[in-house]
This record gives structure tokens, sequence and C-alpha cells, in this order.
């Protein structure tokens, strides 16, 4: 995928979010070399529908495919109040190594909803390679 490559979309249709961690949305498999250092952005834009309870809904995008992997960019906390449909978005750089070059690389977003399992999440994720505007 060469710089300013993209977006790669990942749709995400009623994606169940409960109280653990939840890879929500996962890159397709990509290779890219971008020597420019601006990195990769990637995006999530969505609605959750949350269970009866409120609570904090969390968003996090890491590096690879697993809860595990190297987290990008800060945590996004989402105030979520009872039986009301709320916008979440994020958008995250990564600027690291893997960011920079990779061979069937892949990040996930993950979702997690303090309160009470039995929210979904609806919209898509894309995975953009960054160049400089000529």
């Amino acid at each position: 995928m060469p710089a300013g490559a993209g977006p790669l979309p990942v749709p995400l249709s009623a994606v169940a979010v409960g109280t653990a961690e939840t890879i929500v949305a996962t890159s397709p498999a990509s290779s890219w070399n971008n020597t420019t250092g601006l990195g990769n952005l990637i995006e999530l834009s969505a609605v959750f529908t949350p269970p009866a309870s409120a609570g904090s809904l969390v968003l996090k995008v890491r590096q690879g495919t697993t809860v595990t992997g190297t987290q990008v960019g800060a945590t996004v906390t989402l105030p979520v109040a009872s039986s009301t449909v709320t916008p979440a978005a994020l958008a995250v750089v990564d600027q690291s190594a893997f960011g920079a070059q990779q061979a069937g690389g892949q990040y996930v977003v993950t979702a997690q909803y303090a309160a009470a399992t039995g929210g979904t999440l609806t919209g898509v994720a894309t995975l953009e390679t960054c160049s400089t505007i000529a």
C-alpha cells in the first residue's frame, strides 16, 4: 500500500460489545512502506446502541490481531446514557516502526462497555497510509 493509499474500510454491523475488551474491527492484512514517516491513520465512525444501563464505552486501536497488541494512540472513553444511541468515533495515527513498514500488517479496534453486556456498534473502521500534500 503506497503512501496516501486507502481508505481500506471495515464495516461494522451491530457488532456485540461486552464488559471485556473485545475486537470489533480488524483491518485486512496489508503491506506498506511509508518512507515519509507520517504513518498510518486508523479511524472509527460508528453509533453505539447500549443495553438498558448507563456506563462508559471504551475504544482502543491496537497493532496486530489481538487485544494484547501494542496500543496506538490514547484510549477514548465516552459516557453513555441508559438506552440512548450514542455516536462513537476515534482517529489515531501510528508513526511507530510498525506503522512505517509492514508486510501483512493489521490493526484492530477494540471496545468495552463497563456497565453491562448487550450493546452493539454499527459503522465503519478505516485504515489509510498518510502522505504529504503537494
